[in-house]
């Protein structure tokens, strides 16, 4: 498995619930009467690899920090005065004037959705508000090794890396990894593992891989992940 195709597929993944602006604007005043939009976008505060291109899903407990942006007659308007009310899963949370951003952790459930709401208040009179849902994940690992097939060569050296993805920490070092090789398991502790291939027998010709990883924090919070490599 290449590892920069596993990123890219994640990173399809990682689109989902985004809404953004790209562009700039002009800075005005709102007013009660001009045509508004919300836009909410969100940045998870979890693991993610360098050089993931997409976006990091949160996982249960993690931090989730929202920010707001009106943008009034296609120009972003200017808030400093206006009444942000959040809430999350139509639960009131927070409310202030300029409060443009917002942070919470999520709940323990996972392969679900957090909704985000804001609620503004124009200084002028009248409001306006947008949401937005939030896909909550489990905590997984990618399992990858540089080679141009799906397949491992004999009598040579592999490099496998299970590259976590979502967990509530902030390296791979705060993990611990269960390496598992054709049914054995390894004494290895890190999200690396390099294996020295033999010649396969006829009766046993694939490499298989599980590996798993616990949160030295939270014991509870565990991913895994197996594979299969034909030995060519």
């Amino acid at each position: 498995m290449d590892f920069r195709k596993s990123i890219g597929l994640i990173g399809l993944m990682g689109l989902i619930g985004l809404i953004g602006v790209s562009h700039s604007f002009a800075q005005t005043a709102p007013s009660a009467a001009s045509n508004v939009q919300v836009v909410i976008t969100w940045q998870a505060n979890n693991y993610f690899p360098a050089g993931f291109e997409g976006k990091s899903l949160p996982a249960p407990y993690a931090q989730v920090v929202a920010s707001v942006e009106l943008l009034e007659d296609n120009k972003l308007a200017d808030l400093s005065q206006a009444t942000v009310n959040w809430f999350v899963d139509d639960k009131f949370q927070k409310s202030g004037v300029g409060l443009k951003t917002f942070s919470f952790y999520t709940q323990q459930e996972d392969s679900g959705y957090v909704s985000v709401r804001a609620v503004i208040e124009l200084q002028g009179g009248g409001g306006a508000r947008g949401s937005l849902q939030i896909p909550i994940v489990a905590p997984t690992l990618v399992l990858s090794y540089a080679a141009p097939s799906n397949s491992v060569a004999a009598n040579s050296s592999v490099t496998l890396a299970a590259i976590p993805f979502s967990f509530n920490v902030s390296s791979p070092s705060d993990l611990t990894f269960f390496w598992t090789i054709n049914g054995a398991q390894s004494n290895v502790s890190g999200n690396t593992v390099k294996l020295q291939l033999g010649a396969p027998t006829p009766l046993d010709r694939l490499l298989q891989i599980s590996v798993s990883a616990q949160n030295n924090k939270n014991p509870l919070e565990i991913g895994k992940t197996a594979a299969a490599f034909p030995i060519q």
